[in-house]
């Protein structure tokens, strides 16, 4: 299946909504932002409708002694968490119970013991008890689809090259002219449905003349290979969703341009065929594992369990 990167996703929008290659009416950037609002709008949300942990992403956070206030990651799709857990250490998880504001008093000292946190704003803020503990907080969320840039922006990884020094470089096929030092970056696969794999790596090292950026290696994720993606942190050149659903992004994208161009029956006949890929989509990636359908359990029933006990 081909790679829809930004330049084929204008082509193929131009395509059904019938615009000829000479019109001055839309630009490239239009036909992105178009397709970045139905991507985020549209698409994403009738993905996580279906709870099949699409875009699933987690950032651990170092516990700092005292601090008891930690923000939502700005990357997380409508500012929400999935799940918020304590890691103590590297090979444990434990359960975080969340509270509501009006709940945050001790009570005498009777729930100064759990692991519980409340939502004030954009942070979760956590007990006492657990501000001065070791290890880290893990925020479990859906990360927003990266905006759609042209392929002159990102760079395909050629090579991956570890210096042996707490330093990789990795090899691009060329450095895109908005690539510096002062800014972040991320990785993502080039294959569907080109998950992000690191956000925000801080780069060492740029060299224009070998085509390279140089990180630290603790940040080059273990998945990383050749033909993956390096591109300005929040940017990708392939919309971030099953390549199945690449189609539905055009379609909506052409329906919104024969809006505009105020073509009815134009329109009329592209919403048709949406509602039919619609349909079909929806089919197509429901129940990810077809002989094991996720089973909803209550994480805290007796017969989970097995015995009544105090969560801490």
């Amino acid at each position: 299946m081909r790679i829809t990167t930004a330049s084929v996703l204008i082509d193929c929008i131009k395509r059904r909504a019938s615009i000829p290659e000479n019109q001055a009416t839309f630009e490239s950037d239009d036909f992105l932002a178009f397709a970045d609002e139905e991507l985020l709008l549209g698409i994403v949300p009738a993905i996580m409708s279906l709870h099949e942990d699409y875009f699933l992403f987690e950032i651990p956070i170092t516990l700092v002694k005292g601090k008891t206030e930690y923000e939502i990651p700005s990357r997380a799709a409508g500012n929400k968490l999935r799940d918020l857990q304590y890691k103590p250490n590297p090979n444990t998880f434990i359960e975080m119970t969340r509270i509501g504001i009006g709940d945050r008093f001790d009570n005498g000292g009777m729930m100064t013991d759990l692991r519980r946190y409340y939502v004030k704003n954009n942070k979760v803020v956590i007990s006492n008890t657990l501000s001065d503990s070791a290890g880290e907080l893990v925020f479990v969320f859906y990360i927003k689809p990266s905006q759609i840039v042209l392929e002159d922006r990102i760079g395909i990884i050629q090579g991956i090259n570890d210096l042996n020094n707490g330093k990789t470089e990795i090899v691009i096929n060329a450095v895109p002219d908005n690539f510096s030092t002062s800014i972040l970056y991320d990785v993502y696969k080039s294959e569907s449905p080109s998950t992000i794999l690191k956000i925000d790596m801080k780069p060492l090292t740029i060299n224009t003349i070998s085509r390279s950026v140089t990180f630290n290696t603790v940040d080059i994720p273990d998945e990383l290979k050749v033909g993956d993606h390096l591109a300005q942190a929040g940017e990708s050149t392939i919309a971030q969703i099953p390549n199945e659903f690449h189609a539905m992004l055009e379609q909506m994208v052409a329906c919104r341009i024969l809006e505009a161009q105020g073509d009815t029956a134009g329109l009329q006949n592209a919403l048709l065929k949406l509602q039919q890929m619609q349909n079909s989509g929806a089919n197509l990636i429901d129940n990810r594992i077809d002989d094991a359908p996720q089973k909803i359990i209550n994480r805290h029933s007796l017969l989970r369990s097995g015995t009544r006990k105090i969560r801490r």
